[in-house]
């Protein structure tokens, strides 16, 4: 009990020094952003289209980095969270290595001869990144399904 408390404790640690380089990446992202639409929001011509400057493509380009912004932090997260959780959340994680890391498959002892010198909670950490870098999150169904038992 008190290792998992030492355990909560650093993760909770680490989250919050984390959070404080995020928000200061994030306030530049939210700059460039804001950048983004005033250009877009930028003079136009005779046939109401921004003058130099393609509207719809200044709007994207916001979108994106902000979906970018959320899947950096959605990562994060998921890397300092994952690994703790129980069985039945990790096993839809592949072992590190799979041919697939987003479809989870059954796998022979012999698979693991490539992590040899790997403690098990080395292998279930870079298991759990290998996963969350191949995931994209683009609705909130897929946090349910990955980060729910």
């Amino acid at each position: 009990m008190a290792e998992e408390q030492q355990g909560a404790e650093y993760t909770t640690q680490a989250l919050a020094e984390y959070l404080d380089g995020y928000f200061s990446c994030t306030w530049l992202t939210l700059h460039r952003v804001v950048v983004l639409i005033d250009l877009a929001q930028a003079p136009q011509n005779e046939a109401g289209e921004p003058v130099g400057i393609h509207r719809q493509d200044l709007l994207r380009a916001a979108v994106v980095l902000l979906h970018a912004t959320v899947e950096e932090f959605l990562r994060y997260v998921g890397t300092l969270y994952l690994p703790h959780s129980p069985e039945e959340v990790l096993n839809s994680v592949s072992i590190l290595g799979s041919e697939d890391p987003l479809r989870p498959e059954k796998f022979y002892l012999g698979r693991l001869v490539r992590h040899r010198g790997k403690t098990v909670e080395q292998l279930i950490e870079q298991s759990v990144a290998a996963h969350l870098e191949r995931m994209t999150f683009s609705n909130t169904s897929v946090l349910s399904h990955q980060f729910v038992a």
